[in-house]
């Protein structure tokens, strides 16, 4: 926060035009306590910004994240209005008088709420490359429509006909264009945040300032931002707190503008972090806090003594392990057991998850050695190490039973199971596939808590009403299912997508196709929103116009994803049949793909099964080794009977998050999923 002296010519004294960069400026976008309090950024004169963009001054301001944010609660409020007034009986005339035709319909006879589109329901899009500030954004969104809500509650604390007054008024503001403005919301802005108290270690044994029971639902979304950060977000090389997954947040509110209740969609955690970190970058953040932060009652119970990070090969492989930003590890894991509590997690789920994060951190380190046999065929024994035995230990399984499970292969024949024994190099394979597992388990667990807590929110999930009006309703608004789970009768919806951005690198793999696909689904929908539906409105209006060309990537998104001839659809068939191989899928692209025009492969990447993409972007080369593997995400058969033998209470309740080989259960591919 800027600490220089206020500006004499600020909104709040009279007419002001911004210093050009000043609202911005790196400076004014750090972190700011923007998680947990009510602390508002201010400008290099220390005027609040969010002041600035509610009052609105009749000079422009800058593009910043608060106005879109600000636009879409107004847009969202603005179709609350027209929507109440609609359903009172208002007249088609007078809201034509406030609505274009485009977006309310041209019908003009009886039966209003129905013939008409409301447009309540917003979404806001983050993206943009690794660094860029997309977590940082999404936060400040959050952080705004929180404070709007929060000092909505207040002014109708301190009013109870505050709701009287906005009815009385409601058809005349909706007659006139007008809608319930925020900027009578923020009058004020105090840095009234809760103060935390010290905890006895980093489980939190003491309770933290806020409880779950005392907690505002504001408090609780917010508060989800340090937990998902803390075990899906890592250093990378352009960003210290670069996220590691995509994450979709709902966010309900009232009829009159209050936040309700939640729920936050993840997507496509970046396993493969786990095993291999490039120099420069780390692991996920969850692994360096803990071993900053443990007390020495932790480090006892957990087997870690004397270990840092450079003793863990999951954490030492990339020889990185600070963050640039300043930012301590140990701080950040007591914001995060801080949120937990605040959260409902309780103290005993927060201790078995670092004791399963300790286990992971010694799989890492577990180590194999081969046996040789008469007949020529070798298998491996896993050795009786340190870390071997922490690791049966904290998963609550005898060592022979994760010996068994990490150097035999459950093969299913004719409904006859068979073991067959593991070289070397297949059972660190097996193990890696044991540590994604578990954490991508672990992570999943951890976001449906969070959703339990966020989604009850005030009043409870609400699933539209008992007559199913409701759910209609929403369903001709284009809302989904889960969306209809949280949104009030009467309320709307703001969503936040916070999403990777274009990448390529290096060495390109499954995720970045992945990724890169996402992103071309959002040029899609830009192309159609911006180029092709407006062009069509244009010309069914008789709109005299130059047309604008542009480039449009469907045959991008069909080469990806297109049934029965995408390279998605064509990988599935690899992973189905039994003989399925990485250098299988390679020739499939090559016999399928090679004559479409954004494909493109050559002498040198056939020998090393690799192919190239033209994105809207650019070129990216991919390789297409271990694409099986990831796609099927799948826990080997003997891993998944090791878990079902645990006897440690998170096992068995992450065990339904876990994916399992020879599962009766079809489940779709992971490449299939993120494609729907």
């Amino acid at each position: 926060v800027s600490n220089t002296t206020p500006n004499p010519t600020s909104p709040r004294n009279g007419p002001t035009t911004p210093v050009k960069g000043s609202l911005t400026s790196p400076s004014n976008i750090v972190d700011l306590n923007l998680l947990s309090s009510s602390t508002i950024l201010l400008t290099d004169d220390g005027d609040p910004i969010p002041a600035l963009y509610l009052h609105r001054p009749d000079g422009k301001l800058p593009p910043h994240v608060y106005q879109t944010a600000d636009d879409a609660y107004r847009a969202m409020m603005h179709g609350i209005e027209i929507d109440k007034f609609v359903k009172r009986g208002g007249s088609s005339r007078s809201l034509r008088s406030v609505s274009s035709k485009k977006s309310l319909g041209d019908k003009s006879n009886g039966g209003i709420a129905d013939q008409f589109e409301i447009p309540t329901n917003q979404s806001i899009l983050v993206s943009g490359e690794s660094g860029a500030g997309k977590t940082v954004t999404t936060k400040i969104v959050l952080n705004y429509f929180a404070m709007l809500s929060r000092k909505l509650q207040e002014a109708m604390l301190n009013n109870d006909n505050v709701e009287d007054s906005r009815s009385s008024n409601t058809a005349d503001s909706v007659a006139n264009g007008g809608i319930v403005s925020p900027r009578s919301l923020i009058m004020g802005y105090g840095t009234n945040g809760a103060t935390r108290r010290s905890r006895q270690n980093s489980c939190g044994d003491e309770s933290s300032s806020l409880s779950g029971k005392d907690a505002s639902i504001e408090q609780q979304v917010l508060q989800s931002n340090p937990i998902l950060e803390a075990f899906g977000n890592a250093r990378t090389m352009r960003n210290d707190n670069s996220s590691r997954f995509g994450k979709y947040i709902n966010i309900a509110f009232s009829e009159k503008g209050q936040l309700l209740r939640a729920s936050i969609d993840t997507y496509l955690l970046e396993k493969v972090r786990l095993i291999h970190q490039a120099k420069g970058e780390r692991n996920f953040h969850i692994f360096y806090q803990l071993l900053q932060a443990a007390s020495e009652e932790e480090r006892e119970d957990l087997f870690l003594n004397d270990f840092t990070a450079k003793d863990f090969n999951m954490t030492n492989q990339s020889e990185t392990y600070d963050r640039r930003d300043g930012i301590k590890d140990a701080d950040m894991h007591k914001e995060m057991v801080d949120a937990m509590q605040v959260m409902k997690f309780g103290s005993e789920t927060v201790r078995q998850l670092m004791r399963l994060i300790v286990a992971v951190l010694f799989a890492g380190n577990m180590t194999f050695s081969t046996n040789k046999s008469s007949s020529g065929v070798d298998s491996c024994a896993l050795e009786e190490t340190e870390a071997s035995l922490a690791v049966a230990h904290l998963l609550g399984v005898s060592f022979d039973n994760l010996a068994a499970s990490l150097t035999s292969k459950v093969i299913f024949v004719s409904g006859d199971i068979i073991h067959k024994g593991l070289d070397v190099g297949q059972a660190e394979k097996a193990n890696e596939a044991l540590i994604k597992s578990i954490y991508g388990a672990a992570f999943d667990f951890i976001a449906e808590r969070i959703n339990a807590s966020i989604c009850a929110g005030r009043g409870g999930v609400m699933n539209g009403s008992s007559d199913g009006s409701k759910g209609s309703s929403l369903l001709r608004r284009g809302v989904s299912e889960r969306e209809q789970s949280i949104i009030p009768p009467g309320g709307a919806s703001i969503g936040v997508l916070d999403i990777f951005g274009f990448e390529t690198f290096e060495t390109n793999n499954f995720e970045q196709l992945c990724i890169n696909y996402t992103n071309e689904t959002l040029q899609q929908q830009f192309n159609k929103f911006v180029f092709k539906m407006e062009q069509q409105e244009y010309e069914r209006e008789g709109i005299l116009w130059k047309f604008i060309p542009f480039p449009d990537n469907q045959d991008v998104l069909d080469l990806i994803a297109k049934p029965r001839s995408g390279i998605l659809q064509i990988l599935d068939e690899q992973c189905i049949v039994d003989w399925g191989t990485d250098r299988k899928f390679g020739l499939s692209l090559y016999q399928n793909c090679t004559k479409h025009n954004r494909f493109s492969v050559t002498s040198s990447q056939r020998v090393n099964n690799k192919f190239s993409i033209e994105h809207y972007a650019g070129y990216v080369e991919y390789t297409a080794e271990n694409w099986l593997e990831k796609n099927k995400d799948q826990l080997p058969a003997a891993s998944v009977e090791l878990l079902e033998s645990s006897d440690f209470e998170l096992i068995g309740q992450i065990k339904k998050y876990v994916r399992s080989e020879g599962s009766k259960i079809t489940t779709k591919s992971l490449g299939k999923q993120f494609s729907d």
